[in-house]
């Protein structure tokens, strides 16, 4: 073995045409404009040693022909995923070069694009980074026809589909066969209780949420209900592992989020186990704890004012104080985090005074991670505070105001933060906000300089957190006490994204959330 050097970081197209490879994901330029599909990028740290000659290599291949039977086949490295690493199957019965027995299929090189490129664009605070880096491994372990082998296989053509023709075609083809593999999972108890199992319906509706089809706008819910089925049982057979803990908590998330666009009361399994000890630990694990109490009193809510009869004025009062407290209990985790989750708060120098809306300030955040579960935040308070307007409403009418039925100041809190949340979208769409410096030691929002119009933006929404905002957005521009120039504002962020993300953001710019005005929304999608 020999140390061969700085090998170049370039995609092979672009090393064989001896060109300079500006290595963005999840393609090259180069490729691109070409129209050729991009191999990818090389681990370095695999090929800084290399076999010193031939000759060498052809010894090698001798020794292990004389150690094997002639016709057999030997899978090299047949334990190690090809998520990690392209390994192909070789036979020794015939004579195979060395180029042919290291080039990596088709398939190989969509599994290892979606694995890399995923795990590129995940933060290392992130908790689903750790849950992404368990596939490897449970890939491997998996057979190939296997529920997860299949999932696995579908959400990586499905990644794959505006560079390879084909990838589209055999992306459905695997989700559902796919679908039919966890069904006939689920019948057997004892792949009820494996991993694999559960994380397989992790992909599918990651696959839903990458594809969003129109024509199935019920899916990704039908498949976090599955996995929320899958965890209940799992629970009561006592299956608790590192990584049966990290989904589990990846599923209340959506679990939450899904019962909060029905307007359902969440299941009692997501928000009586493993509960977070303080914010200041898990900060998003509790947040998500404290928010599955939201579908609760949203459904109270919308049975008290919807039924026929007048509500009685002791179950009105009754849920304005659940929803004040709530409120309040939400607002302390925002005081409460670590120093990391401060944000950079400076005024836009752009903000004239005008009919058309401009956002008064520019927020910069740590990280995207960090960025998109603030903005869930501010949608769990909207939604709170909207409950809280509609009870204190009805009891005005109902009988003299008293000084804990303060709409102003409740209205006036849902406009800073919705002024928050369109602070965060120049940050979110990937403009450099490099200027502007980030806060080291304090906690919560803390005021910078101005900043400039942020014009420089990332290469795509896959390296940007623009797919957080269409829920966010969406939700925002039902907030009655927005001015209208800024829910129109708003909608035209909406429109601008839905160019770029398509079946999600368009479902969003047509229609018109009803969370905030006392009823459900007509779909669950993942957009946090």
């Amino acid at each position: 073995m020999v140390y061969c050097g700085k090998p170049s970081r370039g995609c092979e197209n672009c090393r064989k045409l001896h060109k300079k490879c500006d290595e963005k994901q999840p393609a090259c330029s180069r490729c691109v404009r070409t129209k050729k599909i991009c191999p990818g990028y090389r681990d370095q740290s695999v090929l800084l040693f290399r076999d010193e000659t031939a000759r060498t290599q052809v010894k090698i291949r001798r020794g292990h022909l004389r150690s094997h039977p002639p016709g057999c086949t030997l899978a090299v490295n047949a334990q190690q995923s090809p998520l990690l690493a392209g390994v192909s199957k070789w036979s020794h019965g015939t004579s195979v070069s060395p180029f042919e027995r290291l080039s990596p299929s088709l398939e190989e090189v969509v599994l290892c694009r979606f694995y890399h490129t995923t795990l590129d664009n995940l933060s290392h605070a992130d908790p689903v980074r750790f849950l992404h880096s368990q596939l490897p491994d449970l890939y491997a372990r998996s057979g190939p026809n296997s529920a997860l082998r299949l999932a696995t296989e579908a959400i990586s053509y499905a990644a794959s589909r505006k560079l390879v023709d084909e990838a589209a075609l055999v992306s459905r083809i695997r989700y559902v066969q796919a679908i039919r593999a966890v069904g006939k999972a689920i019948q057997d108890p004892e792949e009820l209780e494996h991993d694999q199992t559960l994380y397989a319906t992790l992909l599918l509706s990651g696959y839903e949420t990458m594809l969003g089809d129109p024509n199935t706008p019920s899916a990704w819910g039908a498949h976090v209900d599955g996995a929320a089925a899958l965890v209940k049982f799992r629970n009561a057979k006592g299956v608790h592992t590192s990584l049966s803990r990290s989904m589990f908590r990846f599923i209340r998330r959506n679990v939450v989020l899904g019962q909060m666009q029905m307007c359902r009361p969440v299941d009692e399994v997501f928000s009586d186990t493993d509960v977070p000890l303080s914010p200041t630990q898990s900060p998003e694990d509790y947040l998500v704890w404290k928010a599955a109490q939201i579908s609760h009193i949203q459904y109270r809510s919308n049975f008290l004012f919807t039924q026929r009869r007048d509500p009685e004025k002791p179950d009105v009062e009754d849920l304005f104080r659940s929803a004040s407290v709530l409120d309040r209990e939400l607002s302390e985790w925002s005081c409460t985090l670590p120093a990391t989750w401060s944000y950079l708060a400076a005024m836009n120098i752009d903000s004239v005074g005008g009919s058309r809306f401009v956002p008064l300030q520019v927020h910069r955040y740590t990280d995207l991670y960090t960025a998109r579960v603030w903005n869930f935040y501010r949608v769990s308070r909207l939604i709170v505070q909207s409950v809280i307007i509609r009870t204190a409403s009805w009891l005005s009418a109902a009988m003299e105001p008293g000084p804990f039925m303060d709409v102003g100041r409740t209205e006036s809190s849902s406009r800073e933060l919705v002024n928050d949340i369109c602070a965060t979208i120049p940050f979110l769409l990937g403009h450099d906000l490099s200027k502007m410096k980030l806060p080291t030691s304090e906690r919560g929002r803390r005021q910078g300089t101005r900043a400039d119009q942020p014009t420089t933006k990332r290469n795509s929404l896959t390296s940007t957190g623009g797919f957080s905002l269409i829920w966010t957005l969406f939700v925002a521009c039902s907030c009655s006490p927005v001015p209208e120039s800024q829910r129109e504002w708003m909608l035209a962020q909406l429109r601008c994204l839905s160019e770029l993300w398509e079946t999600q953001a368009r479902f969003a710019c047509s229609e018109k959330s009803e969370l905030l005005l006392g009823g459900a929304d007509s779909v669950r999608f993942d957009c946090v």
